[in-house]
């Protein structure tokens, strides 16, 4: 007979579980463990999951995934892993100010590099002038709108070494789903006309993302390898991921803020091309004001 998990907490002494866990990597906000499992499977390599919310913790652990309840910044803020991963998770966080600590945190546990699946903010200005925006910037859930230019300049504060950014699931009029009339309710998702109404019909002037895949590299050259199946642009499943033991001279001497945007869609597509062009600008623009 099958019984709900318990929503007692477990206990939050991070130094005898470091103690007794063995791990390479540590997943912050790990609810139930999905994230954890799934970064488990596509590194190859062991994580330990931290959650604030008792009960998920409870039913991560029922589900056999090691996930400890307590808050990422109550753990010890010393190298102990490989690499963090972010899955998110930062947008929750209620402050700019915590966004930096909780980049900080990570830069201190992890010795190789931070990945960061990140849901894009970047062009609501420009959706709200045309009377849209995609669902995810009006939830109460997401008080934090983290663009890349903030994790640029976080960055450049704190030292995060190389910034990689993979742009992915790209919005091109306001036909798509996510896309909801400003009109619409908070904390909606896809639309659908008879609970959102009416939206403008419009094509963008740009290329606008629905998430953003973030690498900061922490030492000198790259540990981590993404690929993905089939054009990034087209869809939002996530990268498998390869873990470099050796990894390859750097082509050029990494600087505190440096910025490769890349995509993997079939060689001399037009719109990869243009996301290459696009982000290689806004990249060279945020680098100049950092270093001025």
């Amino acid at each position: 007979m099958s019984t709900a998990p318990s929503t007692t907490p477990v206990p939050t002494d991070f130094e005898q579980v470091i103690a007794d866990s063995e791990f390479d990597f540590i997943d912050f906000g790990a609810g139930i463990g999905g994230s954890l499992r799934h970064y488990e499977i596509a590194t190859g390599a062991k994580g330990l999951g931290v959650e604030l919310r008792p009960h998920k913790v409870a039913e991560a652990q029922a589900l056999g995934r090691q996930v400890v309840q307590g808050s990422i910044f109550e753990f010890p803020d010393r190298p102990m892993a490989r690499f963090v991963t972010i899955d998110n998770v930062l947008e929750h966080l209620p402050t700019m100010a915590e966004v930096e600590l909780a980049l900080t945190m990570a830069r201190n546990i992890a010795s190789e590099f931070i990945y960061i699946r990140h849901p894009a903010f970047d062009d609501e200005p420009y959706l709200e002038s045309l009377g849209v925006r995609t669902y995810w910037c009006n939830w109460r859930a997401h008080p934090s709108h983290i663009r890349l230019a903030d994790f640029a300049e976080i960055a450049s504060r704190v030292g995060l070494g190389t910034m990689e950014v993979h742009p992915v699931g790209v919005i091109r009029d306001s036909d798509h789903p996510s896309v909801l009339p400003l009109s619409a309710p908070i904390d909606q998702h896809d639309y659908d006309e008879a609970l959102h109404g009416p939206k403008p019909h419009v094509t963008f002037d740009r290329d606008v993302y629905s998430a953003y895949d973030i690498i900061f590299h922490l030492g000198p050259t790259p540990t981590l390898k993404l690929t993905y199946v089939g054009d990034p642009l087209a869809g939002m499943a996530r990268p498998r991921m390869t873990l470099l033991s050796a990894p390859p001279a750097p082509s050029e001497p990494a600087s505190d803020v440096t910025w490769a945007l890349r995509t993997l869609a079939k060689e001399g597509r037009n719109s990869a091309r243009r996301v290459v062009r696009r982000g290689a600008r806004a990249a060279r623009g945020v680098v100049r004001r950092l270093k001025a």
